[in-house]
C-alpha cells in the first residue's frame, strides 16, 4: 500500500482550514485547560494528587481527541466530501493518517500545555510520553469508529458522549474497582490503566498496562478499517 505524503498534507491543510472556521469545534480545544486551571488548585502542599493530574488527561483524550475527531469526520460525511475522498487515488492510510493529523497534533499540544498548569513531572518522562501517545491513538481511532457509523455533527456529538463520560471516569474509578464489576472493567479500558502505569509500577504491572493499552489500539483501529473498507462497499 503506497504512502503518499503529499496527499496526507492535503487532507491535513484542509482539515486545518475547516477546523478555524468551525467554532463549535474548535472550542472544545479550550475545555481540557479550563479544568486544568480549575483542578490544579485543588492540590495541597505537596502539590496535586496523580489521581487530578489523570482526570485532566482523560477530560482531554474525551472531550477533544475522541470528540473533535468524530465530529471532524462526521462533518465530512454530513457534507457528502469523505466519500469523494473515499473514492480518490489516496490510499486508505493517506486517509486516515491525513484525517488524524490534526487531532493528533492539538491534543498532545492541550495535553502538555494542561499538564504544565497541573505541575504533572512524572518520575519516568519517557513512559509518560509513550503512555500518552498511546492513549491519543487510541481515542483518535474511537473517534473516527464513532463517525463512520453516524451522519451528522449531531448523531457524532450524541455518539461521542459514552466514551467522553467513560474517558472521564478513566482512572477515578481505580480506589473502587473491587467495590462493583463495571468500575473494574473501566480499570482495563486504555484511561484506566493510565494510573497503574504512572503510578510507579514494577516491570510486570508496566508490561501488563503496557500490553492492555496495545491491543486496545489494535483492537480498535481494525475495526474502524473494516468499517472504513464496508462503507467503500455501499
Amino acid at each position: 500500500m503506497n504512502l503518499s505524503l503529499k496527499r496526507i498534507n492535503s487532507i491535513f491543510q484542509k482539515d486545518l482550514k475547516e477546523f478555524s472556521r468551525n467554532y463549535a469545534i474548535s472550542s472544545m480545544l479550550l475545555m481540557p485547560l479550563v479544568f486544568a486551571f480549575i483542578y490544579g488548585r485543588l492540590g495541597t502542599e505537596d502539590g496535586v494528587s496523580l489521581m487530578i493530574h489523570l482526570l485532566v488527561v482523560n477530560l482531554t483524550f474525551g472531550m477533544c481527541t475522541a470528540y473533535i475527531q468524530c465530529c471532524l469526520l462526521a462533518e465530512e460525511k454530513e457534507h457528502h466530501t469523505l466519500r469523494g475522498l473515499m473514492l480518490s487515488p489516496a490510499s486508505i492510510l493517506d486517509i486516515l493518517l491525513g484525517k488524524s493529523l490534526l487531532t493528533f497534533i492539538s491534543s498532545a499540544i492541550i495535553l502538555t500545555l494542561s499538564l504544565k498548569i497541573t505541575h504533572f513531572n512524572p518520575e519516568q518522562l519517557w513512559l509518560a510520553i509513550v503512555v500518552f501517545t498511546l492513549n491519543i491513538i487510541f481515542y483518535i481511532g474511537v473517534g473516527t469508529l464513532f463517525s463512520l457509523v453516524t451522519n451528522s455533527i449531531v448523531g457524532a456529538s450524541f455518539a461521542s458522549l459514552p466514551v467522553m463520560l467513560i474517558a472521564v471516569a478513566g482512572s477515578s474509578v481505580v480506589p473502587f474497582a473491587d467495590k462493583h464489576i463495571i468500575f473494574k472493567l473501566i480499570t482495563y479500558l486504555p484511561g484506566g490503566q493510565l494510573y497503574y502505569l504512572l503510578d510507579a509500577p514494577s516491570q510486570a504491572v508496566l508490561i501488563k498496562g503496557l500490553m492492555i493499552t496495545i491491543a486496545w489500539v489494535v483492537v480498535v483501529w481494525a475495526i474502524t478499517a473494516l468499517l472504513y473498507n464496508k462503507q467503500l462497499t455501499k
